[in-house]
């Protein structure tokens, strides 16, 4: 894939419009990853993969799961089912990729919106500016397994950009760059990533991709968001910038087994969630001496690879731990697909 024409740009009053236009990214509605004020706005969910690496949708999985699809579910709220299904799963365990639009839907919406806009051929792109690739480790390893220091790669970064201003946005700065609607890939061949917004200069839509996020966000007219929805080659839902996002919430059936984990662990100390993708187990120290508990959680999903984590409590309000134990189940079950 070649990479598309764009240049680098310090010029960053070409996205001062964006920062009025959004809430704070602790804000939890739409609007806190994408400006409000468009005529209409639709949600993106990137998809996952099979074991050979085809692309599969989330209405593959909630066909699956046979856990309804609605226009505002998380994944893991579909890919969570109580009972194991006859058939296997169709993707590979791991969750949509956050922070980045697959290649494929980029090439389709970038198609698409190419036609939607007065000025294809002139799109600003941030690119948020913590991906790290200017403080790359460089090694490599031998055939014994020696692990010897290698030749950096070069930043795809000139140093006048990353020494130049940024667009600040709350939360998040971002480097610029501009060029025709497809250099949204401008970085993909190289290190798989997407600008994580961009719109053409007349602003005649915006796209969002936030980097903690396994979707993206479309603000546009009505007529561009219901031709995104019913193209067969994306899978799009309608939504609003009040909204809130969902944020890897759960199946209602596995809010109740939290809650009664959360009983198991206050009364005993120990509780285990068991899914058909893995399972959560946990356990909780009481305060000692120090006036500090510990809470432990672990989880192994489908194919075996563990994860645990830990927790220091040091909370004297009822309900107060109750959430904090609540919080740490739930995460440990979203890492079985994620």
């Amino acid at each position: 894939m070649d990479r598309p024409t764009f240049e680098w740009s310090t010029d960053t009053e070409r996205a001062a419009w964006l920062a009025p236009a959004m809430g704070e990214l602790t804000d939890p509605r739409v609007l806190s990853v994408i400006p409000s004020g468009f005529e209409s706005y639709a949600r993106l969910p990137h998809p996952v993969l099979s074991p050979e690496g085809r692309t599969v949708r989330w209405s593959e999985v909630a066909a699956w799961s046979g856990i309804e699809l609605h226009d505002r579910a998380s994944f893991p709220e579909i890919a969570l089912p109580r009972d194991l299904p006859e058939e296997p799963m169709p993707w590979n365990g791991e969750g949509p990729a956050e922070g980045t639009l697959p290649r494929g839907d980029a090439a389709v919406l970038a198609e698409i919106l190419r036609e939607s806009t007065t000025d294809p051929q002139d799109c600003w792109f941030c690119l948020w500016d913590g991906h790290g690739w200017d403080d790359i480790a460089a090694y490599h390893i031998t055939d014994d397994g020696s692990v010897l220091p290698g030749a950096r790669p070069p930043d795809p970064v000139p140093a006048w950009v990353r020494s130049g201003p940024r667009v600040r946005l709350p939360e998040r700065d971002h480097l610029l760059y501009t060029g025709p609607v497809e250099a949204v890939s401008a970085f993909v061949p190289e290190h798989g990533q997407t600008a994580n917004l961009w719109w053409p200069a007349d602003r005649s839509w915006c796209v969002a991709t936030e980097i903690d996020l396994g979707e993206t966000y479309l603000a546009g007219s009505r007529f561009l968001v219901e031709r995104v929805l019913a193209d067969r080659r994306l899978e799009a839902f309608p939504t609003d910038p009040q909204d809130e996002i969902p944020l890897r919430t759960l199946p209602e059936w596995l809010v109740a087994e939290v809650d009664n984990a959360v009983i198991e662990l206050l009364g005993r100390g120990e509780a285990r969630i068991t899914t058909p993708c893995g399972s959560v187990h946990a356990r909780l120290e009481p305060a000692g001496e120090s006036g500090r508990g510990r809470f432990f959680v672990s989880c192994g999903d489908a194919s075996g690879s563990p994860a645990s984590g830990e927790q220091t409590l040091d909370i004297s309000d009822a309900e107060e731990l109750r959430a904090r134990l609540r919080a740490g189940l739930s995460a440990g079950l979203v890492e079985l697909v994620r």
